[in-house]
């Protein structure tokens, strides 16, 4: 299932002036690219395409296989997960007293933090930490800097 949704995102359509690259060699370039780690160049040069196309192409597949697999491989523990790794880990009061009382939320308004954040996202997400950390999330030593 999750291959079909991967295959789904990474797709391209075909128009009258070109075909485009098939999911398989696109998913093909971007493991080759993983794996070796190798130039755009060398890895374009292998499968007859340029090095743009190819920085294109690992850019697109490898965002779609975060965007499927984050949720089940990297999801944020619960409350009741954080318990149970703070009493197989330091059964002591202080770290129990660490644990929250629910879910961690993420900062609001982050939006995705590994994309691409040139320019004004990047701008947005600063300006998003700074109201955060001198309104909602104010620590006593912040006076002192």
């Amino acid at each position: 299932m999750k291959v079909t949704t991967i295959a789904l995102l990474i797709s391209r359509q075909d128009t009258n002036y070109r075909r485009s690259i098939s999911v398989a060699e696109r998913l093909s370039i971007c493991l080759r690219f993983l794996a070796s780690g190798d130039s755009f160049r060398t890895i374009g040069n292998s499968f007859r395409v340029g090095a743009s196309t190819v920085a294109s192409i690992v850019s697109h597949v490898v965002t779609a296989i975060w965007d499927c697999l984050v949720e089940e491989f990297m999801a944020v523990p619960t409350a009741e997960e954080w318990r149970v790794v703070a009493e197989r880990t330091a059964p002591t009061a202080a770290v129990r007293e660490c644990i929250p009382g629910d879910a961690v939320e993420p900062l609001p308004r982050l939006g995705r933090v590994a994309a691409n954040n040139a320019g004004r996202e990047a701008i947005r997400i600063r300006e998003t930490l700074t109201s955060y950390f001198s309104e909602e999330g104010t620590v006593s030593w912040l006076d002192d800097i």
